[in-house]
């Protein structure tokens, strides 16, 4: 993957560029910077750089260390020149009775709900859907477009060890059984019930972690129970559609739903360059999983509240990319990765936060600055075309975007990684925001104090 910096200058015809010697630089005018991208490719992580460009008699300098990936978009949402659509920001909304937050939820996640297998399915063959039913019908009520089902956890009544004190949820609850015979007949009646209204379905929450405290069994036998699901998720007669029209078995009709791989714990905090989740993830996939998920999965957090190290999210860049390296040497890099539980997203087509609610820890709860900071930023990226998100200089990043409308508008949105950096107004910026909403004007060559709180930096006012 290649490296870039940038320089903040309007480079309407650029006279001279000079790189660090042995390297060579390619510049695209992105008005208003210059985007200047190094070759070869492979050049390693923390090779110093020194690059000097001319425009119009202005010249200016960016030096630094480049990362060998440091050139890579926020989201990944469908192709150059897409706008970013509201199924990019997903939620956990853990509790009904909060209030409804002032921002868009593009998809929901149905986790840490208690409404899992074992709650859902007391007793084998008797269900109770009353409390899965009333979170459907909130979220359609709401029009949330798309739901998230994760199917995890294992009933004390199915468990091969139902008084293991070891799993994370309850007594059992991560040993499976031998036979998943009980299980696929669950995920038959949760797909026939929920056919048309619950889209996507995730086989199983961090099976990875540590000690085998969601999954205290093999790697070959959790393929077997995927395996079996995916053909369940993916039957027509669990559910098929003509058109809006769905139900189990509907003549005609195509299935709809998506399958999800397990979810990949905790990427990041003190796990952070250590690619614990990659290990597990090529021996996944050469128990056989490929076929079986039609979206890759991961969590990532900076982790404030579970022991790990904070650490800004700019660390875990080549955890995502060792992640995806994984497809790629398996030759299925045209699997979309999902990011489903975070507090941080960087890379993905859809990034799903944990969580917005008043009563679970380390949720961004009801009227809390922290929620209107998430809607601020949502607001920022909502609509924009995204062009570029880059380290620049002295630990400074920028998230380059476009509008239509009005007419000629480009915003940067930068922060600084280590919480105190300074940013040099570029020609044509007019004013900044705050996470909080606050607007304040500005000018070309101001001095602007940067922390890791991020400022959009506009030409003009699009919201």
């Amino acid at each position: 993957m290649l490296a870039a910096v940038m320089l903040f200058f309007v480079p309407q015809a650029f006279a001279q560029i000079v790189a660090t010697p042995g390297l060579t630089v390619a510049c695209v005018d992105q008005v208003p910077s210059l985007v200047c991208t190094f070759v070869p490719s492979n050049i390693p992580s923390g090779t110093p750089y020194t690059v000097t460009g001319t425009s119009d008699g202005v010249t200016a300098t960016n030096t630094g260390v480049l990362l060998s990936v440091a050139n890579i978009p926020l989201s990944e949402y469908g192709g150059p020149g897409a706008a970013v659509p509201e199924s990019y920001f997903g939620m956990h909304y853990l509790n009904l009775n909060d209030p409804y937050p002032p921002f868009t939820i593009g998809i929901w996640r149905i986790w840490s709900n208690r409404v899992t297998w074992p709650q859902l399915e007391t007793a084998s063959g008797t269900y109770g859907w009353s409390a899965l039913d009333r979170i459907v019908s909130f979220a359609q009520a709401h029009n949330v477009p798309d739901i998230l089902y994760t199917i995890g956890k294992v009933p004390s009544w199915n468990s091969s060890n139902p008084t293991d004190t070891i799993c994370s949820f309850a007594p059992g609850a991560c040993d499976p059984n031998a036979s998943d015979a009980e299980f696929i007949a669950f995920v038959n009646a949760l797909t026939q019930r929920y056919c048309g209204r619950i889209r996507y379905y995730e086989v199983w929450n961090e099976p990875n972690n540590g000690g085998g405290t969601n999954w205290n069994a093999s790697i070959s036998l959790f393929v077997m129970y995927l395996k079996d699901a995916y053909a369940a998720i993916h039957s027509t007669a669990n559910c098929a559609c003509t058109g809006t029209a769905c139900s189990p078995g509907q003549a005609g009709g195509t299935n709809p739903n998506v399958v999800l791989m397990p979810s990949l714990d905790h990427l990041g905090g003190s796990q952070a360059g250590t690619h614990g989740e990659v290990s597990w993830f090529r021996s996944f996939l050469a128990a056989g999983a490929a076929n079986y998920f039609d979206i890759a999965n991961l969590h990532s957090y900076r982790g404030t509240t579970d022991g790990y190290t904070v650490v800004g999210l700019e660390q875990f860049i080549p955890d995502v990319a060792a992640f995806k390296q994984v497809l790629d040497d398996n030759n299925l890099q045209a699997k979309p990765v999902w990011n489903t539980e975070m507090d941080w997203a960087l890379g993905f087509p859809r990034a799903i936060w944990y969580a917005y609610s008043s009563s679970s820890s380390g949720a961004i709860p009801p009227g809390s600055t922290e929620v209107t900071a998430y809607a601020q930023v949502q607001k920022w990226m909502l609509g924009a075309v995204e062009q570029n998100c880059t380290q620049y200089e002295n630990s400074n990043w920028i998230c380059s975007f476009t509008r239509t409308l009005p007419s000629g508008y480009q915003a940067q949105a930068v922060w600084n990684a280590t919480g105190s950096g300074t940013y040099i107004v570029p020609t044509g910026i007019t004013q900044f925001r705050d996470v909080l909403g606050n607007i304040t004007p500005t000018s070309p060559g101001a001095s602007v104090p940067l922390t890791t709180s991020p400022l959009l930096f506009e030409t003009a006012s699009a919201f």
